[in-house]
């Protein structure tokens, strides 16, 4: 059934964080995998002319993955006329009192202020809003793990037969810490593939592979905005052996050690790998020139959907899985153009 249809996966440019749509253009369904903007999100599935959501999953509970999710939720009715039929989170195990420490990653990547105090108000308050929607409306919500050996999802459509949760186990979860327990995808085309791994770490990883036999995938996005550590990101590579490499990463990333350098030097040093950043980092130009001048070189050839902040590179990034993974967005001539004519240290050329 899946190769009657063409499977598009946008990884849209949020900044630092992630946003993923996968869409099936013939019958205008879609599912969002996490939302940091809801208004873009919005877009891009008007300009798409989608008419069922089918779902909302949200990997894991950092801002930066699901900050904007309620408004995304109570926005998509009224503004473009459908509903989303079904969202997918795991609920934190742990007591109220707790929650905090939970929501707040160890590098702190996903805060808004040097503020502490404020950062904290805003990681409960985005927690109470998905919480109390979520009271408001259990018929729609279920939780995402695998369970007895069923990754299929509970959606409609399609999709059904496209997306598919390999991680984590129900039996794993009380054991991994957040980003390990990040939900991962494989989105599958006619003869092609997709991993989408949320901010997994090595711990994450060995668990997938200890319960997953065969991970190789034609895409790859690669997790934790490109930031493994405290490992060697070939392992993960030689496992999935991807053709194209997502990274969603702010300019603001570098902060953070995102991408790390380790990361983009393995994946340099494969010569059948494509790697695209949504934004570019300090790691691939020294002077960043202002998001105006790169974004203005895609307004007249391709539909770009830009972050508020930070510096596209690759931009939003559109890849359709058929008998290969192709390149959509954004086309191969003009990103290599952008690349040598604004980032002059660049990693992927």
């Amino acid at each position: 059934m899946i190769r009657e249809y063409t499977v598009r996966i946008a990884f849209l440019d949020v900044g630092q964080g992630d946003t993923i749509v996968v869409s099936i253009p013939e019958t205008q369904e879609a599912i969002v995998i996490d939302c940091m903007n809801a208004n873009l999100v919005l877009h891009y599935l008007e300009q798409q002319n989608i008419k069922h959501l089918q779902g909302l999953i949200i990997t894991h509970l950092h801002l930066d993955h699901y900050r904007d999710v309620v408004k995304l939720l109570n926005n998509c009715e009224e503004q473009l006329n459908i509903k989303c039929k079904a969202v997918f989170f795991n609920w934190p195990r742990i007591p109220k009192s707790d929650i905090d420490k939970l929501l707040n990653d160890y590098d702190n990547h996903s805060d808004v202020s040097d503020n502490p105090g404020e950062n904290k108000r805003l990681r409960l308050r985005t927690w109470g809003k998905l919480r109390k929607w979520a009271q408001t409306n259990k018929d729609l919500c279920d939780d995402l793990s695998v369970k007895r050996g069923n990754s299929r999802l509970q959606i409609e459509g399609i999709l059904a037969e496209v997306v598919e949760l390999l991680h984590p186990q129900y039996t794993d979860l009380n054991d991994l810490l957040l980003n390990d327990s990040s939900a991962v995808l494989k989105v599958s085309g006619a003869g092609s593939s997709a991993l989408l791994t949320g901010d997994l770490e090595h711990r994450g990883w060995q668990k997938l592979s200890e319960n997953v036999v065969d991970l190789q995938c034609d895409l790859l996005k690669f997790p934790h905005h490109g930031a493994w550590r405290n490992a060697d990101p070939r392992i993960l590579l030689n496992e999935v052996n991807p053709s194209l490499v997502v990274i969603s990463v702010g300019t603001s990333g570098i902060k953070y050690q995102h991408p790390n350098p380790t990361v983009l030097q393995a994946i340099a040093k494969r010569s059948q790998t494509r790697l695209l950043c949504t934004q570019v980092t300090k790691l691939c130009a020294e002077n960043i020139p202002k998001r105006e001048v790169v974004r203005q070189q895609f307004d007249d050839t391709s539909n770009f959907f830009s972050s508020t902040t930070g510096c596209p590179c690759a931009g939003t990034v559109v890849v359709e899985l058929g008998q290969t993974a192709q390149l959509i967005q954004p086309q191969a001539t003009l990103h290599h153009q952008i690349i040598s004519n604004y980032f002059s240290q660049s990693r992927c050329m």
